[in-house]
Order: C-alpha cells, then sequence, then structure tokens
C-alpha cells in the first residue's frame, strides 16, 4: 500500500529540541546531490564478500564497494529493526529518539527526519520497505511523500503480509525512478528484508557455494536486488549525480554466543554492519576506512551530501567528504531481554580500544584482537571501564524528543511482528530504567541457557507439541518467574491443550506486570468464561478491546459470550461498535 503526504506535515516537528534547523544549503555540502539510502536488514558485515566471505556471492555490493568507501568498523545502535532504523532517519541514538524495541509504540511526532528536512527543502522523498516492522503506524513515514509498505488485510495474518520478496520492493521503487518529478532532486529509501530466519532462499541461490547455507543464499538473493536497483539508477544515469548509502540495520547470530537469529545481546555478530558510501565523483572510491562509525551517521551524511544544514545537537556525525576523530566512541543497547524475559537491561560504549557492555554483569572486550569476543576483560581492566561508564551516563542526560507518546499497536499487527521471529516485543506500561541503573535482574550472558531453551520451546509449541512445549517453559519460569514471554506461551500452551483453568495463573502473572497487552486480557477472558467467572470474563475482554479496538475478533467472542448470557442487547452494542474497523 502506497501512503501520499502533504510535505507541510513536516512542519509538526520544528519544536523537537532544535535539532534541525531548516532546509538551507551547508557550506561545502553536496547541493545539488539527490540520495539514494538502502538498508539491508539482518545482514551480517562478514556476509558479504567485501568483508571477506568467500563464496563471492555478493557481486553488486562488492562493485559498490570498489566504487565507493567501505567502512569496516560500523555499527548498529540496537540489534533490531525499528530502533536501528529510526537512529538512520533521525540522527538520534535510541534512549533520545525512544524506540528502544520493535513494535513498542511509534516515532514521536516532534521528531525531525531526514525525509522531512529533505522535503521542507524542496527534494521529492520516496521509501519502498519490506516488512511490517516498519509499518507505517510506528512513525517512520514522517516526511516521505511515498511511504509504500506489505499490505495488511483485515482478518488475515500470513507471512506473505508480515514481509514482502526484495523483488517487489524493488520493482515499486524502480517505478518510482521512472515516473518520478525529473526537475528534482530525490530522497530514495529502499529496505530489504530477505536475510530473516526462516530462512528459505530461492532456488537459484541454493547450489554451489551457497549449498547447506540457507542464510548467506537470502544474503545472495538480497544483493541481487540491489544489483537490480543500481542497475536502474545505471540506466536514468542518476549515478553522477546521487549519492550512493547501503549499510546493515543488524547482523545476525548464527549460534555465536548461543544466539540463533538477533535481538537479545550486543555482540559482534549482531552489532557489527555492512556500510558502504559511494560518491557521486568517485571521491574515496575503493577506500577502507576503519574508522568508528554507527548507523546513527546516516542521517548527517546523507543531510549534508543534499545541502541541508544539521545541527550539533544530533548524535551521529557526517561521514560525507570528512573522517571522524580516532578516539571517538558510540552507543548501543538491547533493552528485548528486560522487556520480554525479565533480565536486566544492556547498553554499551565502544570505540577503537574496545567495547564495554553493562548489566548486571559488565563485560570488556578487545575486539579488534579479539573479534570472536571469547576473552572477558572486565576484571583487569576495572580501573579503565569507568570512561565507558561515564560516556554512557552522559548520552543519557541529553534530552529526549517530546512530545506524546502514540498507541500501541493492535493486535493484528502485534501477531504479525511476532511472526517474524521476535517474541513478545514487550510492553509500554512504565518508562524504561536508565541504562546504568542498579539492577538485580539477571544478566543477559548469564541468561544464554535459558534463551536456547525458549526457542527450543517455541519450536515444540509450533510442532503442536504441547506437552513438552509446556515443560520448557515451566522449567525457564521455575529459574527465573519474571519470564513474560515464557509466561505467555505457558499460557498458550494449556489453552491449546484444552485446559483453560491452568492458563489463568500464568495470564495473571503475566498482566501483574504488563497490563497493557490486549492479547492476554483476551485469552484470560475466554478462560474465566469457561471457569463460570463472567463477571470477571467479561472485564478483561473489554479491557482487550480499549487496548485495541480493530482486533474483530476480539468483538466477536465479546458479543458470543453475551449472548449465552442472555444479554443480546449489549452484544448487538458491541457489533455495531465493531462496525467500519
Amino acid at each position: 500500500m502506497t501512503h501520499r503526504r502533504n510535505a507541510a506535515r513536516a512542519a509538526l516537528g520544528c519544536a523537537c529540541l532544535g535539532l534541525l534547523l531548516g532546509g538551507c544549503a551547508e557550506p561545502g555540502g553536496g547541493g545539488g546531490l539527490s540520495a539514494v539510502l538502502i538498508t539491508l536488514d539482518t545482514t551480517r558485515a562478514d556476509a558479504l564478500s567485501c568483508y571477506g566471505e568467500e563464496s563471492g556471492a555478493t557481486p553488486a555490493l562488492d562493485q559498490l564497494a570498489a566504487e565507493g568507501t567501505l567502512y569496516e568498523a560500523a555499527y548498529t545502535v540496537a540489534p533490531l529493526t525499528l530502533p536501528a532504523h529510526a537512529s538512520m532517519l533521525t540522527g538520534l541514538y535510541p534512549i533520545r529518539h525512544t524506540l528502544r524495541n520493535n513494535g513498542l509504540w511509534p516515532l514521536p511526532p516532534s521528531a525531525r527526519t531526514l525525509a522531512e528536512m529533505a522535503s521542507e527543502a524542496g527534494i521529492q522523498t520516496a521509501a519502498f520497505v519490506a516488512s511490517v516492522v516498519l509499518d507505517d503506524s510506528f512513525g517512520l513515514g514522517q516526511g516521505f511523500e511515498v511511504y509504500d509498505e506489505p499490505r495488511r488485510p483485515k482478518d488475515q495474518v500470513t507471512s506473505h503480509y508480515a514481509q514482502r520478496p526484495g523483488r517487489e520492493v524493488v520493482d515499486g521503487a524502480i517505478e518510482w525512478l521512472r515516473g518520478r518529478d525529473r526537475d528534482r532532486r530525490f530522497l530514495l529509501w529502499v529496505h530489504l528484508f530477505e536475510p530473516h530466519a526462516p530462512y528459505a532462499p530461492p532456488p537459484e541461490f541454493r547450489g554451489g557455494a551457497l549449498a547447506g547455507r540457507p542464510y548467506q543464499g537470502e544474503v545472495a538473493a538480497m544483493d541481487h536486488e540491489v544489483g537490480r536497483l543500481l542497475d536502474a539508477l545505471r540506466d536514468e544515469d542518476l549515478l553522477p549525480s546521487t549519492i550512493v548509502l547501503a549499510v546493515g540495520d543488524h547482523g545476525e547470530g548464527l549460534g555465536e554466543h548461543g544466539e540463533p537469529t538477533h535481538g537479545t545481546y550486543c555482540y559482534e555478530s549482531t552489532l557489527r554492519v555492512p556500510m558502504i558510501l559511494r560518491y557521486p565523483d568517485g571521491h574515496r572510491s575503493g577506500r577502507r576506512s576503519e574508522e568508528v562509525v554507527s548507523v546513527v551517521d546516516v542521517f548527517p551524511t546523507l543531510a549534508v551530501a543534499l545541502g541541508l544544514r544539521v545541527s550539533s545537537d544530533l548524535d551521529g556525525e557526517s561521514l560525507y567528504r570528512s573522517e571522524v576523530a580516532e578516539d571517538r566512541g558510540i552507543y548501543f543497547e538491547s533493552y528485548a531481554g528486560h522487556l520480554d524475559n525479565g533480565w536486566s537491561p544492556l547498553a554499551g560504549w565502544l570505540d577503537a580500544r574496545g567495547k564495554y557492555l553493562h548489566s548486571s554483569q559488565p563485560q570488556f572486550f578487545e575486539v579488534r584482537d579479539d573479534p570472536g569476543e571469547r576473552l572477558d576483560l572486565a576484571a583487569e581492566r576495572a580501573d579503565g571501564m569507568a570512561a565507558y561508564f561515564n560516556a554512557i551516563a552522559e548520552l543519557a542526560s541529553r534530552p529526549a524528543l517530546a512530545g506524546e507518546r502514540g498507541p500501541a499497536p493492535g493486535e493484528d499487527l502485534a501477531r504479525q511482528i511476532r511472526g517474524l521471529g521476535y517474541a513478545g516485543m514487550g510492553s509500554p506500561e512504565a518508562e524504561l530504567p536508565h541504562p546504568l541503573a542498579p539492577t538485580i535482574l539477571p544478566s543477559p550472558a548469564s541468561m544464554a541457557g535459558s534463551a536456547s531453551r525458549s526457542l527450543r520451546g517455541l519450536d515444540l509449541l509450533n510442532a503442536s507439541r504441547l506437552a513438552e512445549a509446556q515443560a520448557v517453559f515451566e522449567g525457564i519460569l521455575k529459574d527465573n518467574p519474571r519470564d513474560y514471554d515464557a509466561l505467555n506461551r505457558l499460557a498458550n500452551c494449556f489453552m491449546r491443550q484444552n485446559q483453560p483453568m491452568k492458563a489463568i495463573a500464568p495470564l495473571r502473572r503475566f498482566l501483574r506486570d504488563r497490563p497493557l497487552k490486549a492479547g492476554p486480557h483476551f485469552n484470560l477472558g475466554v478462560c474465566l468464561s469457561v471457569a463460570g467467572r463472567n463477571d470477571e470474563a467479561l472485564a478483561h475482554m473489554r479491557r482487550a478491546i480499549e487496548l485495541d479496538p480493530g482486533e474483530a475478533i476480539f468483538r466477536r467472542e465479546l458479543a458470543a459470550l453475551l449472548d449465552r448470557l442472555g444479554r443480546r442487547a449489549e452484544a448487538a452494542e458491541v457489533r455495531r461498535g465493531g462496525e467500519g474497523q
């Protein structure tokens, strides 16, 4: 579905922190350039041949690197799609733009995005995204005249609608390029989602050096689509006037440190990303830079290239025809384990000397000498870690985006995001703890075994081996009663085994700390109705509708319960309330 916006909407963000000061030309900036941002979802740096992968299966990105600058030490701000892309488009770390996990709430309207700045300067803007994780309801469409995303039909939830292949994304982007206003410059963002579990590359990317390597096959399939986009730019003779930036939003664990996918930990496998910057005039072509850079640099880099003025209050730094300081440090975090599993928050600071991971069990690694992060030096480097601690504290003291927080996503959208492999996505009950706040919660590093068991339990649940899954989740909760994801899945096990009475306790425990989640309220209502506790059942079903008024099944089941209780007028009112949803 394509959304078109009035560019005047961008003016809504003018009160935001004074971050960006207008659409005027930056001295020394690109001025007359256009820009293409290609974001490579779930792509490890070492999955590209130009970063050392040996299959040679990424010729398009390898060619881009040969024509541009490749950054060896590029990092994401969080190993999660939505927070990382929000940092790219705002120039702010998650602690300041406030998107700390997938699916919690939207980007505040007070944000000033790259697209808004470009639109105000008369530059045409378009985005083509591949996944509902970046659904327009999460606010990243601010400033884009066109925001093209996967369809989300009502009452139908399949993986087809949760994501779409890169072919469809690039087809849309090429069509837009051909039909654009050729008298105006443009900003085009293309998001590709191929290398995402479960890995199922097309047949042409399964053989030869890719045989038995489905993740690498999906990276190759993504690279093919990048090549099609770059070919279209060449066919339109746009490369001589367009800066191109290709960057990963995060990597993939692939089993390293006990993490099969991504989201929970901040090791190199998921934190380090590819970043390639191609200039129209061949500036720095073929260069391999060891500067420490971050996805938060995307905004200022492209803004300066477009000739937009950027204030000093951004967290990112412009890489456009410039270099960062040798002692530069960058921030990163993951609150996923805290929100979904009741673990300690994870935050950190990284520079050329090493990486500090702060949690209830701090860690320190010298990643240049120990890229596999096998040797934790926290104990022997305790005195030297104060600088990293202080850097996090200083960042956390800066002002965050102001403005009223939007609603959490509906249950339909939340289910689709969970269908892509993400867990509970947390819950928006309260302000998240300061990254350095004292805590007695278990550290993510100490819970690797629990994370593996949780994935095993999910596999059993998906295979309908319900009793086995139940035992796994009960074991997790014995060790950590605050594991919200395990509570929710244990309740699901009981309900699918036709044991709704047993599901009541874990659902109540879940809602004690996560009372704003619509799905568990609805499930608890269903279980209570079976138990004959109809007043409580009605209350929870009504609460589910209040939290997610667009979820049709909530209204259908509430109306059916009211009918069974002989309260037909109330049932009819509930049904009428859902008309037009």
